[in-house]
């Protein structure tokens, strides 16, 4: 793997199981269940794009509690669509400080159970500012979802729409990454290549203020 690499998009939907029967009717290929993240309110599904990369479809998880988390946030949201992306490296410590500009926040122990009672542990890192600047992920010594799940798909590329173009460029130089950025009002679109062809996926939208 290279330093770093694009790993995984998050697509936000509201209902799991409706999710990956749309998923699989667009794409062709059918996304299996993953597991719940604890204290969160979200379970997930996923696919494979090959070459250590993945989507992820993440949603409320009706056995937790729905309030002040993610899950809540997913439940009340105006429209499913692409919420995030990660990129892979292998030391998020290490990264923090060629991102210090980026305002790094600290590193998050993270855990999943998945369905054969398999404890997968692994980091996470954010960085503060633009809704679309993308999170960082190590594996550590987990297995990556991207060998277990179904295949079929790949990425062919991510844009960002962002209103602060300038610093995600300067970001992509850093991270050595090809990703498209465009000026505009923060949103984030992909591309994959499926069974059923080329498949544009759109934005999340959040719940519209009252």
């Amino acid at each position: 793997m290279a330093k770093n690499q694009i790993d995984h998009l998050m697509y936000a939907v509201k209902n799991l199981d409706e999710g990956i029967e749309r998923f699989h009717e667009l794409t062709g290929v059918k996304a299996v269940y993953g597991g719940a993240h604890e204290n969160m309110g979200t379970c997930n599904a996923l696919l494979s794009l090959g070459n250590r990369q993945y989507i992820e479809l993440i949603a409320p998880d009706p056995n937790q509690a729905l309030q002040d988390n993610l899950g809540s946030v997913l439940r009340d949201a105006d429209r499913d669509g692409l919420r995030s992306w990660a990129i892979a490296t292998t030391s998020l410590p290490d990264l923090a400080v060629e991102l210090t500009d980026f305002c790094p926040g600290n590193v998050i122990d993270m855990t999943r159970v998945t369905k054969d009672s398999e404890r997968l542990q692994w980091q996470l890192m954010f960085l503060k500012g633009s809704v679309n600047l993308p999170f960082f992920i190590d594996w550590q010594h987990s297995p990556h979802p991207s060998l277990s799940t179904p295949q079929g798909c790949s990425l062919i590329d991510v844009t960002v729409n962002s209103d602060i173009p300038e610093k995600m460029n300067t970001l992509k130089t850093v991270l050595g990454l090809d990703f498209s950025v465009v000026d505009g009002e923060n949103s984030l679109t992909a591309r994959i290549q499926t069974p059923n062809g080329a498949v544009t996926l759109t934005p999340w939208q959040p719940k519209s203020p009252e």
